[in-house]
């Protein structure tokens, strides 16, 4: 039985982008050089930690980046981006974007994290974009 405790991503809930990287890329390579013959022969215990830290690092690296994903689709929209290549460029398409805008707008300001008027800036900028025929 392993004495090493399992990760999981909430282990990485306040870890800096670069700390989740250097993890996950560390674990990778030990991954890599075990299936390859690499280096010094590892463990089974520190394959299957280095596997387990690589799950929970990739998880929590992704959740965190998609946190920033309505802010990146309302600053492509604001530059101009068609709305249909905002929703390729996502893997959604046009109306599940448009949803979760205006879903997670409205979620700030019921909650005190954005202003009214802030919120219809953006809503503006959502609803050109919607109306905008496509490119």
């Amino acid at each position: 039985m392993s004495t090493l405790s399992t990760p999981t991503p909430a282990d990485y809930v306040d870890a800096p982008r670069r700390e989740l990287l250097d993890a996950l890329t560390a674990a990778e390579g030990v991954l890599v050089d075990n299936s390859h013959g690499i280096g010094a022969p590892r463990t089974p215990d520190d394959v299957r930690h280095a596997a387990l830290v690589a799950l929970a690092t990739a998880r929590a690296l992704a959740v965190l980046l998609l946190r920033f994903e309505p802010w990146t689709q309302l600053d492509a929209l604001r530059a101009g981006a068609p709305l249909v290549d905002v929703a390729a460029a996502c893997g959604l398409d046009v109306d599940e974007v448009l949803a979760g805008l205006r879903s997670r707008v409205a979620g700030q300001v019921e909650h005190g994290l954005m202003p009214r008027t802030v919120a219809d800036e953006l809503l503006a900028a959502v609803e050109h974009a919607a109306a905008s025929p496509p490119a």
